[in-house]
């Protein structure tokens, strides 16, 4: 079986994103934000992916990494030119038409430019720090996600020409907001203004060009766990490391001088496999300033979630919901602040809770749920945290939390020796007469409520005895080491996740064989495990229908009784379903599964992931609902062909399905709330 390249399927995804910037039909401000959600997908792309076959292909020579080197560069590039091509279409025809403006330099009156000289002297030159490079001076360090001014000049007598670097600075605002005609929006990028003025910060010399520059550096370091004495440490110390990181991708703007390309090209150590041109702008992400201070019109109708309807009463009242009945809320449809963190903040003032345990991953800034566990140790309650530290580009922010609610006097567990913790789980123990009732919470997302505002994701709250004795279970695996095997009913990586997903597949083999329907259905982010690609043919081939709704990698093509899906829309598809029929006459009654693992050879191997069943048949019901809506979706969906390369769905004028549109009206009649 031949699988598709991971990376090359990666920038695939990214490729569905960009085209949502290329979108007419979107609102103007929504391209741009897609636009720098492209350049942030890319960075970290770079920052996490390139330094391994970078690495084989230079040092090695390595041709199949020398090669792929080269695909990834023509790739990029080409997408590149896209973005360049939507920017263009967008600040001189778009925007314009929208009274919102994104100027140069030359666009300016004169009383703008001597407007704007003035704020350069007084607010942004005294922050500027130039820095020339000659026998004293050696080339400066370049800070990964940089942006930087290279300035060629020479000596008023001719000498030969010397290099400067100007640092765009992170601490000022990427562009300036012109007061022009009211109702009007008018900004200039900072980067013009610097480099307008960047003989000013060379008296007595003269400069002959300049050229913007923003560098990308390696992340991903060589580690090893078992030495490590303190993994706190070993992350603090790799963050550190982390600035010194290699450089992979140089980015620059049409038509460099060759001068100053080629002098980055050498103090860098870049190959040309490295280095990408287009603009006009370097740094789309910078477009999120214009989103934020752009005018509503030109953006999505804002969505408030719906309060689901089970949570909304008092504590006593939301237990008492969860033992009458399992509760699965989806956000963001449904409110993550009125049911997660809801449950969460009560627990910690709820007299009849004894503790609270969760795993955290990657949780938002100015949490309210941390600070509900901070209150919930002042209230005396057993708190226990298990913060995985090595969660790429968040460990800062973890070690942060960690260390906030370690002198809370919170128990602090550090995630696991050769393992990521990446379960989405918690679990508050209450008194409740006689006796210990433990409610459990098993997501398919972060504890993070900004990105439950626009990540779709499952929650289950259940009080079923066999699936929270698993989970007390899972958190003495994480804190004590415990070796247990068998788990009654949750799917743990990596103990029985894979044994498991490979049984269910197998089943369904079993059962078209012996002439019964079978049929599989999953909603995942990625799919690159090639053992669990291999079987999934291989069922395909024996009969069994096969759905896959794959955001992001998918390294299997499709075949007879295989249809891949991608939906790219203003949400990001982030929940994980699992379906099989298995055996079952009707559909509803099949075999559900949801929780944080992707089929990843690392999801399934390397991480602690937890799968919950799905055993409420009101709760099936439903997610089979949301199942066949997603592979119903002709607005936002991507099919897969055989060659790998997918094809936008074609609109019928029949009848158009958007998916998440569809889910907002559902939840909206489910939760009783009055249409807006």
């Amino acid at each position: 079986m031949k699988f598709i390249d991971r990376d090359l399927a990666w920038l695939s995804f990214n490729s569905r994103v960009l085209e949502q910037a290329e979108e007419a039909s979107l609102p103007t401000l929504e391209r741009l934000r897609f636009l720098s959600i492209f350049q942030s997908n890319l960075d970290e792309f770079y920052m996490k992916r390139i330094s391994f076959p970078r690495a084989e292909a230079i040092h090695n020579n390595d041709q199949n990494q020398l090669k792929k080197m080269h695909d990834l560069k023509v790739e990029v590039q080409a997408q590149l030119e896209r973005a360049q091509k939507t920017c263009n279409l967008l600040n001189n025809k778009v925007l314009p038409k929208e009274n919102l403006n994104i100027l140069t330099w030359t666009d300016l009156t004169a009383e703008e430019k001597k407007n704007t000289q003035k704020l350069f002297k007084k607010n942004i030159l005294p922050v500027l720090t130039p820095l020339g490079v000659d026998p004293g001076h050696p080339f400066p360090h370049i800070s990964s996600l940089s942006t930087s001014l290279a300035v060629k000049m020479t000596e008023k007598n001719g000498s030969r020409p010397l290099f400067a670097r100007i640092k765009i600075p992170k601490m000022l605002s990427p562009f300036i907001i012109l007061d022009r005609k009211v109702n009007t929006f008018s900004f200039l990028p900072l980067s013009e203004l610097i480099m307008a003025m960047t003989q000013d910060l060379f008296p007595g010399m003269k400069v002959e060009s300049s050229l913007l520059f923003r560098v990308v550096r390696n992340i991903e370091f060589e580690r090893d766990e078992d030495e490590a004495e303190d993994i706190l440490e070993m992350i603090s110390n790799e963050l550190r490391e982390r600035k010194f990181g290699h450089t992979v991708k140089l980015r620059v703007l049409d038509d460099p001088d060759p001068w100053l390309l080629n002098f980055l090209k050498n103090e860098l150590d870049l190959n040309d496999f490295d280095i990408f041109s287009k603009g006009p702008f370097l740094d789309y992400t910078d477009f999120n300033f214009v989103y934020k201070h752009g005018p509503d019109r030109l953006k999505f109708n804002k969505w408030k979630p719906t309060p689901n309807l089970f949570l909304k009463g008092s504590i006593d009242e939301t237990f008492d919901e969860i033992k009458k009945k399992d509760i699965l809320v989806h956000h963001p449809y449904e409110s993550f602040k009125n049911s997660v963190e809801k449950v969460i903040y009560e627990a910690s003032r709820d007299p009849m809770v004894l503790g609270i345990k969760v795993s955290l991953y990657r949780t938002n800034q100015n949490s309210r749920l941390i600070q509900s566990l901070v209150k919930a140790v002042e209230n005396g309650k057993e708190v226990v945290c298990v913060i995985e530290l090595k969660a790429r580009l968040d460990e800062e922010n973890n070690i942060s939390w960690a260390q906030t609610l370690e002198r809370a006097g919170a128990h602090i567990v550090y995630g696991m020796v050769g393992l990521k913790t990446h379960c989405k789980i918690a679990l508050i123990t209450r008194k409740e007469g006689q006796e210990v009732q433990c409610y459990a919470h098993i997501g398919t997302g972060n504890y993070n409520a900004d990105t439950a505002a626009f990540y779709t994701d499952f929650g289950l709250f259940t009080v079923q005895t066999e699936i929270t004795e698993d989970i007390v279970d899972v958190f003495h695996f994480l804190t004590g080491r415990s070796l247990k095997k068998d788990y009654k009913k949750l799917l743990v990586a990596p103990i029985n996740l894979r044994s498991s997903i490979e049984t269910f597949i197998q089943r369904e083999m079993d059962n078209a064989k012996a002439g019964k329907p079978a049929e599989i259905s999953f909603k995942i982010n990625n799919l690159e495990d090639k053992k669990i690609c291999e079987l999934l043919k291989k069922a395909a081939d024996m009969g069994v229908k096969i759905r896959l709704g794959v955001r992001s990698i998918c390294v299997i093509p499709p075949s007879q009784n295989i249809e891949i899906h991608s939906i790219v829309d203003q949400f990001l598809e982030h929940s994980r379903i699992f379906y099989f029929l298995n055996g079952q006459e009707k559909r509803e009654k099949g075999l559900f599964y949801m929780g944080s693992a992707d089929l990843m050879t690392r999801n399934l191997d390397r991480r602690v992931e937890v799968l919950t069943p799905i055993e409420n048949q009101r709760l099936k019901n439903h997610v089979l609902e949301v199942l066949d809506l997603y592979f119903k979706d002709n607005t936002q969906k991507w099919l897969m062909d055989k060659k790998g390369f997918y094809n936008r769905t074609t609109l019928k004028k029949s009848k158009n399905i958007n998916f998440q549109l569809e889910l907002r009206r559902l939840y909206l009649k489910r939760n009783s709330v009055k249409k807006i």
